[in-house]
């Protein structure tokens, strides 16, 4: 996929799901295009009563997906990892993505396609999940990390809680211990947070590939 491929293609004719206002997102769930007060999978769902899925957050700058190809080896690769087989191809769930993008006039803003295990019951088996994997995609305009935080600087705080170490758990379905710190810092009046690692190394909780000693 090169890049005229990620290109979200924002003067093209923008489609609306049905029934959806001027304030609602148009999200993806299984398929179809639902405003995002419609949007919905089973209270079921082994993703949202076990955290069993893997999704991705990913970035729209100028009108671009940002690295959409690795963005899917990840995703895919995290799948693997937990032996979720995505019912799309990379091809298929790139035009996804961008479709997403364009039904919400995406030109800056963040994606995050999920991948769930699907509709089960209330055991763990994931052979009850006899429906099939879901796929939700939203793609929401105008997020940005810090904003003017980075002409001020930062107010940064160590957290007490530490990151669930890689070994542990390999799907990234699970942010628990990442919400746990997002806590600290949101109700400290923080702009973010250091979590360590068993590795006793520290990373920005926005920033997750910045390690200190």
């Amino acid at each position: 996929m090169g890049n005229a491929e990620q290109s979200l293609l924002v003067k093209a004719v923008i489609h609306s799901a049905v029934g959806v206002s001027g304030m609602e997102l148009s999200v993806y769930v299984d398929g179809k295009f639902y405003p995002q007060s419609e949007a919905k999978v089973s209270v079921f769902d082994h993703g949202l009563l076990y955290g069993d899925g893997v999704f991705e957050g990913i970035r729209a700058y100028n009108g671009r997906v940002f690295k959409l190809d690795r963005h899917l080896e990840r995703l895919y690769h995290s799948a693997k990892a937990i032996d979720l087989k995505i019912p799309h191809t990379k091809e298929e769930m790139a035009n996804i993505i961008l479709e997403t993008c364009r039904r919400n006039d995406i030109h800056e803003g963040y994606i995050r396609p999920v991948i769930t295990r699907g509709k089960g019951d209330l055991g763990l088996d994931p052979r009850k999940c006899k429906s099939g994997p879901s796929v939700v995609v939203i793609a929401q305009p105008g997020i940005s990390l810090y904003g003017k935080v980075y002409e001020r600087g930062l107010k940064v705080v160590t957290s007490s809680y530490r990151r669930v170490p890689p070994q542990s758990l390999p799907t990234i379905g699970d942010r628990l211990s990442e919400a746990r710190v997002s806590w600290v810092w949101y109700s400290g009046g923080w702009n973010d947070a250091l979590a360590g690692n068993p590795d006793r190394l520290f990373q920005f909780r926005h920033q997750p590939l910045a390690y200190f000693r």
